[in-house]
């Protein structure tokens, strides 16, 4: 009796945990779309820690592209620059989403992105000709859906040859003895870096636009860092450029 009652137990949990595992598809749109079949789909993933939620994108015999949390930014850059001589497909409003001060989150609104496509899967012609698809008829389509990412829904306002990381701003301090790093993050956001967490700092919350501005506070403390107006121009990026070189740090009382 033990054993039998062992070995439902056991079907139940590996009933359970399949449930858990497996991705549902939703068809949102299809239909031909510029000449080629375009095929939207969302997608569901359980998980114990929370679902997972994306929306897969199929056009022609192009490799389809997913939009989710991973190849999405948190917001909307703070400048187009950032992304040097990477290519890229934004509309000239892609930098006016982007906003200094704080503006509360509304899980109804959607943020605005920058779909990325990583290289390793992605040609350099494959990326332009869904950068035309985007530029010509993506608006049709997203009039009728919702990108949906659980957490949020994002609205794509351009499109990236590379990876949100590739674009993150890493900063350390040079002969000195810092207890991490200092992030710019592609929508702006400024943190301290330390081992697997992140924290505030004594600088603005984000980058301030136009200018490319950074209020540094006085006065206050961030043991282990020299986040000082001297200090901060010994802070360099993996090609060598001081924080200072880049943002406009300007001492606020």
């Amino acid at each position: 009796m033990m054993k039998r009652a062992t070995a439902v137990l056991a079907g139940v949990v590996a009933m359970l945990l399949g449930l858990l595992g497996c991705t549902t598809r939703e068809r949102l749109f299809v239909g031909d779309v510029g000449g080629r079949r375009l095929e939207v789909q969302s997608a569901e993933k359980r998980h114990p820690m929370g679902n997972q939620y994306w929306t897969i994108l199929r056009w022609g015999d192009l490799p389809p592209v997913e939009i989710r949390h991973e190849t999405t930014s948190a917001g909307p850059p703070y400048s187009l620059s950032i992304y040097g001589t990477a290519p890229v497909a934004a509309a000239d409003t892609a930098e006016s989403h982007y906003r200094s001060t704080y503006v509360p989150f509304e899980r109804s609104l959607p943020v605005p992105v920058m779909l990325y496509f990583d290289p390793s899967k992605f040609s350099r012609a494959q990326f332009d000709q869904y950068a035309a698809f985007f530029n010509e008829h993506w608006q049709q389509v997203a009039d009728r859906i919702t990108l949906d990412q659980g957490s949020r829904t994002v609205e794509i306002v351009g499109l990236v040859l590379g990876r949100d990381a590739d674009f993150v701003r890493r900063f350390e301090r040079v002969g000195g003895n810092a207890q991490g790093k200092l992030v710019v993050w592609t929508n702006g956001d400024i943190h301290w870096e330390r081992e697997m967490s992140i924290s505030s700092t004594n600088l603005s919350r984000n980058v301030q636009m136009p200018g490319f501005q950074v209020m540094l506070r006085t006065g206050i403390d961030m043991p282990g860092s020299d986040l000082t107006l001297d200090g901060l121009r010994n802070y360099r990026d993996a090609a060598g450029n001081a924080f200072t070189d880049l943002f406009d740090v300007v001492e606020a009382p």
